[in-house]
Parts: C-alpha cells; sequence; structure tokens
C-alpha cells in the first residue's frame, strides 16, 4: 500500500477506525536485507505517552535493551503486562509482534507510539530501501481482522526510522488508530531522548557503574545510597569498599600506552583502568576473576591495534568463574575478537553491552551460559555477528 505525502515528506493519509478496540497487534515482517554481506535486520518499539506527549518514566518504553521492563525467553513486557513484545515465532506469520491489550493501559496514558528502527544502520549504512518485502500491519485479535498494512521498503526507502509508524489514540472514551507519521534519518537512542528517556544519573561512589537512584550496585554491592543504613547495611559497605579497593589497585594492571597487556591482581572483581582503549589477548586467560568492569574508553576486546589478526585472541578464554561483564554509560566498543571469552562456563550475564558494536567475532562466546537478555543484547546490538559466535 502506497502512501501519498505531502512536499515536506509528512503524510497526508488518516484513517479513523469507528470500531471498538480492545486486542490489538502490531506484526512487523523483516524481510531480506540485500547489503552486501553488512549484518543489519528491523524492529519495532512502543512508546506509552501521556497527555504531555511524553512517558512518565523510562518503563513506558518498550525495547530490547530496556532492562526496568520484565524480560524473559525473547519476550519484553510492561510491568503490568498491557504491553507484550516478542521476536522469531516459530510458525508465526509475523518475525515480531507488539500485542497490547487496551483496556489493561494505564488511565493517563493517552497514546501508544510504535517506531520501526534499523539496528546498526549507523554503522551498517542501512536504509529501508535495502530490505526487500519487509512490512508491517495492524491487526484487531479480537475478530483477525487486518486493519492495514504497508510495505516499509517502497514506502520509507530512504529513511533510517519510521516515528508514528502506527498510533494507537483514546478519543471519546475509545480506542483509534492512524497509519505512520513520516520516516527521518534517526536511530532508537534519537526517539528515547524525543520522548523523554532519562538515563541513569548515579553513578556507584564506590566503583563508579552508573546505576540507578537508591538501587544497589550489581557490580561491587555498594548500598551506600539506601537511607537508613542498618547494622548489616553497613557491614556489607565496608565488604564492598574492601571489595573495591582491591578491584581497583592499579599495580595490578601491566600496561603499554592504552593497551592493557596483562592483569597480575589476585581480586575477584576487576575494574579496568579509565585509560584502556583496548583490552590485549590473553590478558585475563585462564585466570579465577568473577565479575569484570569494563570502562567506555574501550574500543576493543582481544585484539591488538594495528596489530595482525590471529587465530585466538582469547582476552578472557577459560575464565571459567567469571559470572558477570558490567560495561560502563557511553561505552565507545566497536569489536569483541575471536575467543574473547571462550569457556567462561559460568558467564551468564552481561549488562549495558552498547549498541552500534562493529564486530563480535568467531567463538567469542563458545562454551558460555549466557542468559537470554545477554543474547538478546548481542543480536540486537552488533552490526555484523560472526553466525559461529556461540558455537564451539
Amino acid at each position: 500500500m502506497a502512501i501519498p505525502q505531502t512536499e515536506d515528506g509528512s503524510i497526508s493519509l488518516i484513517i479513523e477506525s469507528p470500531e471498538d478496540l480492545n486486542k490489538v497487534k502490531i506484526g512487523l515482517g523483516r524481510g531480506t536485507p540485500v547489503t552486501d554481506g553488512t549484518d543489519c535486520s528491523l524492529d519495532v518499539s512502543a512508546f506509552l505517552l501521556s497527555v504531555s506527549g511524553k512517558i512518565r518514566s523510562n518503563n513506558d518504553c518498550v525495547f530490547y535493551g530496556n532492562n526496568s521492563l520484565k524480560q524473559t525467553e525473547g519476550t519484553i513486557r510492561t510491568l503490568d503486562d498491557s504491553i507484550v513484545h516478542t521476536s522469531s515465532n516459530p510458525g508465526e506469520e509475523d518475525d515480531v509482534e507488539i500485542h497490547v491489550t487496551l483496556n489493561s493501559v494505564a488511565e493517563d496514558i493517552q497514546r501508544i507510539v510504535f517506531a520501526v528502527t534499523i539496528r546498526g544502520a549507523e554503522n551498517a549504512g542501512c536504509n529501508f530501501g535495502q530490505f526487500r518485502s519487509a512490512y508491517i500491519r495492524i491487526v484487531n485479535v479480537d475478530n483477525n481482522k487486518e486493519l492495514a498494512r504497508f510495505d516499509i521498503s517502497e514506502d520509507f526507502g530512504a529513511s533510517t526510522v519510521i516515528s508514528g509508524m502506527f498510533e494507537l489514540y483514546r478519543q471519546d472514551g475509545k480506542w483509534q488508530w492512524q497509519p505512520p507519521g513520516k520516516g527521518a534519518n534517526k536511530k532508537l537512542d534519537d526517539l528515547l531522548k524525543d520522548y523523554g528517556w532519562e538515563k541513569s544519573i548515579d553513578r556507584c561512589s564506590l566503583c563508579g557503574l552508573h546505576i540507578e537512584k537508591n538501587r544497589l550496585c550489581e557490580f561491587c554491592g555498594n548500598i551506600s545510597a539506601i537511607e537508613p543504613l542498618t547494622k548489616n547495611d553497613r557491614n556489607q559497605y565496608n565488604l564492598a569498599q574492601g571489595k573495591v579497593a582491591s578491584a581497583k589497585q592499579f599495580n595490578d594492571f601491566v600496561i603499554e600506552g592504552d593497551v592493557l597487556k596483562k592483569y597480575i591482581g589476585q581480586s575477584e572483581i576487576v575494574i579496568i583502568p579509565e585509560m584502556i582503549r583496548v583490552i590485549g589477548e590473553h590478558c585475563f586467560k585462564d585466570l579465577p576473576i568473577k565479575k569484570v568492569k569494563i570502562p567506555a574508553s574501550v574500543e576493543y576486546i582481544g585484539n591488538e591495534p594495528e596489530g595482525k589478526v590471529n587465530n585466538n585472541n582469547g582476552a578472557f578464554e577459560r575464565c571459567e568463574q567469571l559470572e558477570s561483564i558490567f560495561f560502563d554509560e557511553n561505552s565507545k566498543l566497536q569489536s569483541i575478537e575471536r575467543y574473547a571469552f571462550y569457556g567462561c562456563k559460568d558467564l551468564k550475564r552481561i549488562v549495558g553491552l552498547p549498541i552500534g558494536i562493529k564486530t563480535i567475532k568467531s567463538r567469542s562466546f563458545a562454551k558460555c551460559d549466557l542468559d537470554e537478555t545477554s543474547k538478546k543484547s548481542i543480536e540486537t546490538n552488533t552490526a555484523k555477528l560472526s553466525d559461529d559466535w556461540d558455537q564451539i
């Protein structure tokens, strides 16, 4: 269905639906990318907006990577279960679905805006015109009636994001819908900012990890922001201080320029210094560490800058007790090299993996035990992901 546009590119078609809506589905068909081997894919997100046109809190943004919401086995849902986002449904027509139960949506939500974005567009140079047969549709689940379907490739070819792909809105006490707004060259981060997303504003006073206000720091266990402190709280805080003091020992690292060559410390938790750009090959290989915090400055894990690519760059290879990896906010990470975390059999969680990683290479997470959320973040945040990134 081609969509008529005005001279400034805005959509002139407005469709009103007189029927009552309760359960609806937004279905996305990702189509086939035709991008010279560059890896990028489509996804759809939802934003619940109040009368101000902004979200009430970060919980009103439904997309993979919003750790404020409930996520299990490829599904993300709002805290009240009014919106459920699923992907890769076997046997289903649509690759990605967002199900909305409108009668369960909070009364102070006036609009629900859906947006289609291209994961990895910035690094891969993709636009919607490079996806063959991609589409989006809206279905009234109560009667299985398809209300509309649009060809993304044809109608929005030069764009990288469609804001307001469909919009559900309240009018006279009933929910209605209208079809797309215009395409634009943006990314998901731009939409989040437009709709009022608030990034975490606090840093842990001990280890420096970005955390939500008055929340326990998952990395070091610091609870100093929680008041009042009980005696047990103070004991835990003192324990966290000791851990962080040990983890921050600068003389535990062998550093050449901005390359971390070797970790020679004894701490189970490790805070890599802020100045590091490259975590060198075999830097932590076989060491009994449990947690590692990677600063925003790190661009490469397991490779020497301007160096020859080896068969095995395993920076954290066979760290069998490693449980979790924490990336600091605004990470500049570009590449995770071959065998980087190979054989980290206890590794379950990756927290804060940045969007827009260029490459994750062969067997970098093979023989790991990553949870579904961490796997999904790798798949969605990486422009070029090796087919055997998690395989032996």
